[in-house]
This record gives structure tokens, sequence and C-alpha cells, in this order.
């Protein structure tokens, strides 16, 4: 499938089902204008994939080696949202730096790159491969990882400062997920959501149903008697971990009725479960998110043969140990209320609007200072767990 597809930029899709446009117009910001709401960030590598983050001395920037560490040279490295890149160069001590400007005054930053894929100007997409992780620089201390930074332009100025304290870097954010609060912080088998994402659709004799994840990660619909409505309606407003797969069946008792399944927000140990929710009146109205399990680590599919549902997904054979940061939405506390008449949300989108192209070759360091190690020198220190991230003693294991 090609990736126009995937993001729904067909025009003929488009045009076929009549949906309307993605993207709200004068979405674009000029390069002065303030910070705008953050996207929704991935994790920056391939669907599925394991990575352990550690902020060591740095935060909040990010070190990533992939899970096992053996494999982390030359994995892929995936836009987290869509940009255009802003910068894409050798630097003498972070080796090969990519920079995107994601719109909106957000920025990210990836140091140490075995190879970059993208040049300044290059327009990419959430989930497109721009490089591939190595250790380059001498501040990458030999050892290969992502150096990653997420930054907001706090000065209107168009660009984005990084690689050092004081820069315009501020703390990432990776699936609704909020990491890198302060300096020695890991977190173990984080898993990467970033797979891109398809329509749920599910049709009966006189309807046909449409379901997205919006950029608020809630459930919205479209139905089609006819004609389409011009807005999308927000169905639930509780956080999905995964966009929504539906069927439309006949279960063994004869009732017709409509069925929308999703990953839900993961719990403290970073584990998901599926969730279901079900109409029994052609889509007008459903019941609450049912937990049903699963730990899915791509979007659901379903389909029904012979009067049976069955759902589809790539699971793990590896159970979590990621500990996210406290106050993290857990599939038992998903509302079971039955809604009422759903309301009209916004666009439910998830592409990010397109920033004006703007290639820029600059680096923005602080006047007379280098880019720092990632780590301080010395030997690891032991991982102490508890509530909230882990921590690790400030002697780290490999570069920044």
């Amino acid at each position: 499938m090609t990736r126009t597809r995937r993001r729904w930029r067909s025009a003929a899709l488009v045009a076929a089902i009549g949906l309307g446009f993605l993207v709200a117009p004068g979405a674009v910001q000029s390069a002065s204008a303030a910070p705008g709401p953050r996207p929704s960030f991935h994790l920056p590598f391939p669907c599925g994939d394991q990575w352990r983050l550690d902020s060591w001395g740095h935060a909040p920037a990010l070190d990533m080696v992939r899970v096992p560490r053996s494999a982390t040279e030359g994995s892929v490295i995936a836009a987290p949202a869509d940009g255009v890149v802003n910068q894409s160069f050798y630097h003498s001590q972070a080796g090969n730096v990519i920079q995107i400007n994601h719109g909106g005054g957000w920025f990210t930053t990836y140091r140490h790159m075995q190879v970059r894929y993208a040049t300044a100007g290059h327009q990419v997409f959430q989930g497109q491969t721009i490089g591939r992780v190595g250790h380059t620089g001498p501040t990458s201390n030999g050892t290969p990882h992502l150096h990653f930074e997420l930054a907001v332009d706090a000065n209107g100025d168009g660009q984005a400062s990084w690689g050092f304290a004081g820069s315009e870097r501020v703390r990432p954010w990776f699936n609704g997920v909020e990491y890198a609060q302060s300096n020695g912080q890991t977190w173990l088998h984080v898993y990467s959501n970033n797979c891109g994402e398809m329509p749920g659709v599910a049709s009966t004799s006189s309807r046909m149903h449409v379901f997205v994840r919006g950029t608020d990660r809630a459930l919205y619909k479209k139905t089609y008697a006819g004609s389409w409505p011009v807005s999308w309606t927000r169905v639930d407003g509780s956080v999905l971990n995964s966009a929504p797969a539906a069927a439309a069946w006949r279960d063994a008792n004869g009732a017709q009725r409509v069925d929308v399944f999703a990953s839900g927000a993961p719990d403290a140990n970073g584990i998901t479960q599926v969730l279901q929710k079900t109409s029994y009146d052609d889509g007008n109205t459903f019941s609450g998110w049912q937990v049903i399990g699963g730990n899915l680590t791509t979007q659901p599919a379903a389909t029904v043969l012979n009067g049976t549902l069955y759902l589809f997904g790539r699971g793990t054979t590896e159970t979590s140990t990621a500990v996210p940061p406290p106050g993290t939405t857990t599939p038992a506390s998903v509302s079971t209320a039955t809604p009422g008449t759903p309301g009209s949300g916004a666009p439910p989108t998830r592409s990010t609007p397109h920033p004006a192209r703007r290639a820029s070759a600059t680096t923005r360091h602080r006047p007379g200072t280098s880019v720092p190690t990632c780590t301080p020198t010395g030997s690891g220190g032991a991982v102490r767990r508890r509530p909230g991230p882990v921590r690790r003693s400030p002697a780290g294991a490999w570069g920044t």
C-alpha cells in the first residue's frame, strides 16, 4: 500500500466517498506565529519496534537504543509526524543531523545518524523513513544510538535551537505520554505506534459508517445514508492508542449490530487493552467502551465469516516493563457510560498541517560553545525500580 493511500491523500478516494478535506484551510502558520498545538508525535521508529529511552544528564533530550541493543546500528528512523526538513547536514561533533519543522513552532532534531535520506526542504509524512541510527560524531562516544530532541520556537524566529542547556528544546511526547521530565530517567521496552492509520469501515443494508481517530485521539464517525454529512461526529471522548476497526453483522441471536474496536490508553506498565463498543440501532448510538483484552502493537482489523466475528492484530510475546509517568489513563478508567446524542466535533484528521517550506542549514548553538556528550563518563549504574519512570544513576553507558 502506498504512503499516499495510507495517509488518505488520494484525491480519487476523497472524491469517491465525499469525506471532504482533512486539512483545515488556513492551518499553515507563518514563521513568526506563536507556537500552535503540539502535534500528535509518535516514537521515531517503525511500527512495533521496541526501544529503551534514557534522559541521562541532558533532560529533556533523550538517547534511544533498540531492544535488543545489538540491533540499534542501522535501524530505521521514521518521521514522528508530518513536516518539512529544516536542516540536514554533517556536524563536526553531533555527526549526521536532521531537523524537521512540524509546523506551529514545533521541531524535532535527530543526531548521530548513520545515513540521512532527507534533505533540507524535503516534505515528509508520519512514518516515512528519514535515515538510519548510527554513531557519527565524537559526542556519540562511538556507541550506536539516536539522540532525540523536541523543541518549540519560543522566540518566534521560525527556527529552533538544539544541543545545549538553555536551548529551545522541551520535554518530548510520544503517543500522548510525556518523557524526560528530569535527568537520570529510563524507560524500558517502549513500543512504537508509528504505524500509519486507516479508517474503520462498516456497512449495513442501508448505511455505511466510517470511523477514524481524531487529533485528540478520540473516536469520530461519518455515516453515509444517501449523502455524506459535512462534519465528523465525535462518538466518544476516551483516549485511544490506535485507529479503530469496525464490522457490521448479525449475531447468533439475530441482532443486527455495528462493533468498533481500538486499543485503549496504556496502563502504568505500558500495556494496552483492546476495547469494544457496540451499536444495535444501525450506528445511531453506541455503548461505552468495554475491555476485551489484547495488548496489540498495531491497529486491529475486524471481519465476519459465516456469522462469526474475527478480530486480528499484531501482538507481542514480551510483557512491557516500561513505566510511564504517573497519571497515565488506564483501561480500567475508560468510561463505560452510554453516550447521549453524539455531538459534532472538530475535524478528526490525523494529518498535521504542512508547514511552509523553508530550507535552512543554519545550526543554532550558543556562540562559542560545543555540543556536549550525551552522558557523563564512568561505568553504568544499576537500575532502581520505583513508581513512575525507572531511574538510573547519573553514570551512563553511551554518548549523546
